[in-house]
């Protein structure tokens, strides 16, 4: 480790520490006058303060030898970037642990771990922007080590056909599928506890989905326009779904809506023009508007015995020709 000292306007010295991965990239100047708390950039001057980056390299930290931060509270992390066979990552020293950022192969398997310098960073997350919406991205497989892919991930990857997804992962982000036009299966892992909104939205290859029995809520607009989703099983843990989640899933004939589900939001199933069958639980509270709009196939909703006038006081009585007790 290479220190380098230099002056604050309290005249007090600090002490930059750098990595070795970093020597030959930073020059400091002496003096720094005012507070500093812009980003650092690329070939960023922050008054007499000039720090020059290489691509690999990117700084949004200073940290002094009691691992704090030196320049008035600039809370940010030492990060290192670098490309290893197609697939780049951001290194974080302080826990050795690293995050993908990009790749630009069309098949890619990432590891639980990436070794750099002699030492062994974990693999724990994915973070945007990720592919720069290359769009070259066909197959990925991702390893248990990562506990978060973060919102919008995958969205408009028209080429992706196929994930595994990790079974650490404990919740599906906003918009993380969007527009994955080409996607036609997905395996959610069971430890996953909620599915965000827009999810899966206009993912209009996938043909079957399995909900794991962990997931409570589903949001808003979930599964719209899954044109060609005919199977779909849900679980009991279910006890929301959010307003327009089936909106448009044209091959979907029928389905079960789960005992515990409390709440079906707005149009759930609005334009499910194939929709010929649904069953209905006892513990809907809240039931949304037009829940069956443009379904024209739908010939019968199953519901429990003795809550036909229970169903109808909740927004069904449009459909009280076709409720049946069981």
């Amino acid at each position: 480790i290479c220190p380098l000292k230099t002056k604050v306007s309290q005249k007090s010295d600090y002490t930059f520490n750098y990595d070795p991965f970093a020597s030959n990239i930073y020059r400091m100047y002496e003096n720094i006058e005012n507070d500093t708390t812009s980003q650092l950039d690329n070939t960023t001057n922050i008054n007499d303060c000039l720090f020059t980056i290489n691509d690999e390299i990117n700084v949004e930290q200073i940290q002094n030898p009691q691992n704090k931060i030196c320049i008035y509270g600039n809370a940010r992390q030492l990060l290192r970037k670098k490309t290893i066979e197609g697939v780049t990552y951001n290194f974080i020293h302080e826990n050795q642990t690293v995050r993908v950022i990009d790749c630009n192969i069309s098949s890619v398997i990432i590891p639980e771990y990436i070794i750099l310098n002699g030492t062994a960073y974990k693999v724990t997350s994915i973070s945007l922007p990720l592919f720069n919406r290359s769009c070259v991205l066909k197959e990925i497989i991702l390893p248990n080590t990562i506990l978060n892919i973060e919102q919008c991930t995958f969205q408009d990857q028209y080429n992706l056909t196929s994930i595994v997804l990790p079974d650490s992962l404990d919740k599906i982000e906003h918009s993380i599928f969007l527009n994955c036009k080409r996607l036609k299966s997905i395996i959610i892992p069971n430890l996953v506890k909620s599915i965000g909104c827009h999810a899966f939205e206009h993912c209009v290859s996938i043909e079957e989905c399995i909900i794991p029995n962990k997931v409570e809520v589903i949001e808003y607009n979930a599964f719209s326009k899954c044109k060609s989703l005919k199977k779909l099983s849900l679980p009991n843990s279910l006890t929301r779904i959010g307003a327009r989640v089936f909106e448009d899933c044209s091959s979907l004939s029928e389905i079960e809506i789960p005992c515990n589900v409390k709440t079906l939001g707005n149009h759930v199933f609005q334009g499910c023009t194939s929709l010929k069958k649904v069953k209905l639980p006892a513990a809907l509270k809240e039931v949304g508007v037009e829940l069956f709009k443009n379904c024209n196939a739908l010939k019968e909703i199953f519901i429990p015995e003795g809550t036909t006038e229970y169903y109808c006081k909740r927004g069904l009585e449009q459909y009280r020709h076709l409720l049946y007790e069981t």
